[in-house]
C-alpha cells in the first residue's frame, strides 16, 4: 500500500486543510496614491490579494498542535479484542491482523489511527478503503474528504459509492468496500462538516497577526512607511512601481539593515508609518485567536504548556474534562469503525480502545478508592459503597456490614457483645497460661461431657472455620452459575428481532427462548449440578468423618441410597432456576415494549430498550449466582457431615448458627442445642419446622435458604465428648485439601 500522501500531488492533499480565507478590508483613501492605498489596505502592489495559510496543519502551529496531540493521544490506547462473554483475546488470527492491517506497506495499527484521526479532525471525514472480499481483506487506503467524491455526485440521488481520485486517475469502491465515519453536517449530505471551517476566521486571524509581526522584523524591526511622489498622475507605471519596490527592499529590508541609509531618486519621498492602537494589541489578538482554535477540538491550555491562569488543581479538573468531553467521544467514533472491521473477521468479537487505560484514570479511580474509604469509616457498607461509586469490585459477604477500625471487626459484633466475649475468653486464657506456669506447667484434668461449655469465642472460630473449609468450593459454582447465565443471555439476544415482536409480540417473544436452547439450558444446568452435588456430598462426607476420627471409606464402602435420592431431588429443582429467569426476562422486555410505546421511539430506540431489559434481567440472574451456590454447597456439605455422624453412632450433636446475617429462628434454635445438644435420632424444632440438620433440603425455603448454621457432634460413640480444643487443635478438613488427598498420583 502507498500512502495518500505520496500518491496525490500537492494541491490534491492541500485541498482537505484548505479554507477560502479571502477578503479584504477596504478603506477610505485620504489623497492617496493606488500604491498607498493597496499597501493599507493589505494588497499586493502587483494586485493580488492577502488569505490565510493555504495549509493550516504546516501553517499554524495551534491547529498542528491540537490535531497532533489527539492523534498522539489515542495512538498511545491500546486496542482490546473480547469475546461475548467479554474475555479479553489476545491471540488468533483477529489478533494477528490487526497487528498488520495492510501488509504490503508495512503499517502498523498506530500508524492508521494516527491517519485516521489526522483526516477526521482536519476534514470531517475518515474513511478506510478496503481491498478484498470476504475475510480476506485489508485497509488499502486512509482518505479524507478531500480524496473522495461521491457517487452519484446529483446529492438527490441515493449514495451508491465512493470515488477516490488520485492525481489523474481514479477507483470507484462500493459502500461494502468502504468503512466511514463522518461528521454531521447540515449544509452538504453524506459529507462531514470540517472543523477548520468553524475554526477558519480564528486560523487566518492568527496566521496573518504572525506574518505582520514578522514582516515587520524583516523590515529592520521598525514600523514600514510610504514610497511616494507628487506627481499627480504619477510619472510611473505599474511594472515601473514594482521594480522600484523591490530594489528598495533588496537594500533596505531585513533586521540587519537596520538604521541605514537610503537614496531616493525620481522625486520619490518616504514617509514613515507610526505604530496604531490596534498594532499594540496583535499580542492580545492572538492569544483570543489562540483560544478559539484549541475550543473547536476541546484541547485545554495545559495540555500544550501553557500555563497562563492555571494552578495544580486548575489543571487536574482541565485534564479530567479533555479526558471525558474530548477524547471519549473521539475514541466511540473510532471505535465504530475498528468493531465494524473486526465484526467482519469475525462476529461474535468486539474491538474498542481501551481508555480506561490512560493513567488520569487511574487517578481518578485512586480518588475514588480514598472517597470509598471516607464513606466506610462513616458507616456505609463496602457492597454499597462498590454500587454507588461503580468500584468494579464483585459484591462480598462481608460487604453488607458496617466495619469498626478495630482490627477490622464488625460492628454489630461490638453492639452484639461479641467482641466483649473474645476479650474475655483472651482474659481468661492468659489467666490459665499464667496458673499453668505457677503450677510447674501441671497437666489439667480432663474434663467431662456434661461440664463441656463452648464460649462465644469458640463457636466465632470454628464457625468462620468451616465456612472457610468449603468457600473454594462454593466459589468455583458461582463462577459456574454466573457462566451459564451469560450463555442464557448471549442466546437470547442472538435470536432477537423488534421488528418481529412489534408485528406479533405474542407469538415471536416466544422466539426469544427456543425450544432447543431451553433444552440444552436445562442439560447444562442439570450437568453441572449433578457433578457439583456429587463433590460437595462426598466432601462433606469426608469431613465428617475426619471430624469423628473415622475412616470415610470404611462409613462409607458403597453410594449412599438416601444421598442419592436427595441429590436428584435436588437437582430438578435446581433446573427450575431457568424458568424463572425466563419469566423474569420476559416480563421486563414486555415492559419495556409497552414503555416504548408510549414514548413513541423508533425501532433502534426499541431494540436498545429490549437489549437493556435483557441484560438486566440477566445482570440481576448473575448476582442470585452466589445465593444459588451458598446455598446448595451448604446443603450438600451439610448433607455429607450429617450423613457421616450417624454412621459413625455419634450419640449427641450441637447446633451452632452462623455468625453473619443470621435468621432469629437460628438463633433461639442455638440457645435450645447449642449447650447440652440433642441425640442423633431427634430433629431440631427451627421456626416451627423440623429438620435433621441445618440447610436441610426438605426444609421451607425461609428456613434453609442462605443458611450456613454448622452442626458439631456432641458426644462420640463411646461417650467422648467433642469439646471447643478439638477443632483448635486439629481443625476442619478443607477442600484444597480433600482435592489433594483424591487427586491421582503424578507419573514419576
Amino acid at each position: 500500500m502507498n500512502d495518500l500522501t505520496t500518491r496525490c500531488d500537492t494541491s490534491s492533499l492541500s485541498t482537505v486543510s484548505t479554507v477560502d480565507y479571502q477578503g479584504v478590508a477596504h478603506v477610505k483613501s485620504y489623497g492617496m496614491t493606488e500604491y498607498a492605498r493597496r499597501f493599507i489596505t493589505g494588497e499586493n502592489i502587483v494586485g493580488q490579494s492577502a488569505s490565510g495559510p493555504p495549509q493550516p496543519y504546516k501553517q499554524s502551529v495551534w491547529v498542528y498542535r491540537c490535531i497532533k496531540l489527539l492523534a498522539d493521544l489515542v495512538c498511545g490506547l491500546p486496542m482490546v479484542l473480547t469475546d461475548k462473554g467479554e474475555n479479553v483475546i489476545e491471540s488468533g488470527t483477529v489478533f494477528d491482523w490487526w497487528r498488520d492491517p495492510n501488509n504490503t506497506a508495512g503499517m502498523t495499527l498506530p500508524d492508521f489511527l494516527r491517519q485516521t484521526v489526522g483526516w477526521g479532525e482536519l476534514s470531517g471525514e475518515r474513511h478506510w478503503l478496503l481491498d478484498g472480499k470476504g475475510k480476506a481483506f485489508r485497509i488499502e487506503y486512509v482518505a479524507g474528504k478531500s480524496h473522495l467524491k461521491r457517487i452519484p455526485e446529483d446529492v438527490n440521488q441515493p449514495l451508491a459509492g465512493w470515488r477516490l481520485q488520485v492525481g489523474s486517475n481514479s477507483r470507484d469502491y462500493a459502500l461494502d468496500e468502504v468503512v466511514s465515519q463522518v461528521q454531521w453536517s447540515p449544509y452538504e449530505a453524506d459529507r462531514g462538516l470540517p472543523p477548520l471551517d468553524a475554526a477558519a476566521l480564528s486560523v487566518s486571524q492568527d496566521w496573518q497577526a504572525s506574518t505582520y509581526n514578522n514582516s515587520r522584523l524583516q523590515n529592520g524591526a521598525e514600523p514600514g512607511g510610504l514610497l511616494y511622489e507628487d506627481n499627480n498622475p504619477s510619472m510611473m507605471d505599474e511594472v515601473q512601481a514594482a521594480q522600484v519596490l523591490q530594489g528598495w527592499n533588496s537594500r533596505q529590508q531585513g533586521a540587519k539593515m537596520a538604521g541605514k541609509a537610503g537614496i531616493l531618486y525620481g522625486g520619490l519621498k518616504w514617509q514613515q508609518v507610526a505604530s496604531s492602537y490596534s498594532d499594540m494589541q496583535f499580542t492580545d489578538l492572538r492569544k483570543m485567536s489562540r483560544d478559539e482554535i484549541l475550543a473547536v477540538w476541546l484541547v485545554p491550555k495545559v495540555l500544550l504548556g501553557l500555563s497562563e491562569d492555571a494552578n495544580y488543581g486548575y489543571a487536574d479538573s482541565q485534564l479530567e474534562m479533555f479526558w471525558n468531553n474530548t477524547m471519549r467521544f473521539l475514541c466511540l467514533d473510532i471505535n465504530s469503525m475498528l468493531d465494524r472491521i473486526t465484526k467482519r473477521l469475525d462476529a461474535n468479537l468486539t474491538a474498542t480502545l481501551d481508555i480506561e487505560s490512560a493513567p488520569i484514570y487511574a487517578k481518578l479511580y485512586a480518588a475514588k478508592l480514598e472517597q470509598a474509604k471516607e464513606l466506610m469509616d462513616r458507616g456505609v457498607p463496602f457492597n454499597e459503597v462498590n454500587q454507588k461509586l461503580d468500584l468494579g469490585y464483585e459484591d462480598t459477604e462481608w460487604g453488607d456490614h458496617w466495619w469498626i477500625n478495630r482490627n477490622l471487626v464488625p460492628a454489630q459484633d461490638v453492639l452484639d457483645g461479641v467482641v466483649a466475649a473474645q476479650d474475655e475468653a483472651k482474659l481468661q486464657a492468659q489467666q490459665d497460661r499464667l496458673q499453668d506456669a505457677n503450677a510447674g506447667d501441671k497437666p489439667k484434668k480432663s474434663t467431662k461431657a456434661a461440664e463441656v461449655k463452648w464460649t462465644e469465642r469458640d463457636k466465632v472460630k470454628t464457625w468462620r472455620a468451616w465456612v472457610k473449609s468449603w468457600g473454594g468450593m462454593e466459589r468455583g459454582f458461582r463462577q459456574t452459575m454466573r457462566n451459564h447465565f451469560r450463555t442464557v443471555e448471549r442466546d437470547i439476544l442472538a435470536h432477537l428481532s423488534p421488528p418481529k415482536l412489534l408485528k406479533d409480540p405474542t407469538t415471536n417473544l416466544n422466539e426469544l427462548f427456543t425450544d432447543a436452547d431451553r433444552k440444552k439450558w436445562n442439560e447444562h444446568l442439570r450437568d453441572v449440578a449433578n457433578k457439583h452435588f456429587d463433590k460437595a456430598t462426598t466432601f462433606g462426607m469426608a469431613q465428617g468423618a475426619d471430624e469423628v476420627d473415622a475412616n470415610a471409606a470404611q462409613l462409607f464402602g458403597e453410594a449412599d441410597p438416601r444421598l442419592e435420592a436427595m441429590k436428584k431431588i435436588k437437582t430438578v429443582k435446581i433446573v427450575e432456576v431457568n424458568e424463572t429467569v425466563r419469566r423474569g426476562i420476559e416480563k421486563k422486555v414486555r415492559a419495556a415494549m409497552v414503555e416504548s410505546a408510549q414514548e413513541g421511539e423508533t425501532i433502534q430506540q426499541l431494540t436498545d430498550r429490549i437489549k437493556e431489559a435483557i441484560k438486566t434481567s440477566c445482570k440481576q440472574a448473575r448476582t442470585r449466582a452466589l445465593t444459588i451456590a451458598r446455598t446448595e454447597t451448604g446443603q450438600c456439605v451439610s448433607m455429607g457431615r450429617h450423613r457421616a455422624f450417624e454412621r459413625a453412632k455419634v450419640q449427641t450433636r450441637r447446633w451452632i448458627s452462623a455468625r453473619v446475617n443470621t435468621r432469629e429462628s437460628h438463633l433461639q434454635a442455638e440457645q435450645r442445642y447449642g449447650e447440652t445438644g440433642i441425640p442423633l435420632g431427634e430433629k431440631y424444632m427451627v421456626g416451627g419446622y423440623a429438620l435433621a440438620h441445618p440447610c436441610d433440603p426438605s426444609g421451607p425455603p425461609q428456613e434453609i435458604i442462605n443458611c450456613r448454621c454448622l452442626e458439631v457432634p456432641g458426644r462420640l460413640a463411646g461417650g467422648r465428648a467433642i469439646d471447643p480444643a478439638h477443632y483448635e487443635t486439629k481443625g476442619f478438613l478443607t477442600w484444597q485439601t480433600y482435592q489433594s488427598s483424591i487427586a491421582p498420583p503424578s507419573p514419576s
